[in-house]
């Protein structure tokens, strides 16, 4: 369970960064 939970967290994580990178990217252009 607690695996799990900690798979999923990190997974939305890294969800959240890849979305910022790409608004980031946006900004600039």
């Amino acid at each position: 369970m607690e695996v799990v939970y900690s798979y999923n967290l990190r997974d939305r994580v890294i969800k959240l960064i890849e979305k910022g990178k790409t608004m980031a990217k946006s900004k600039q252009s």
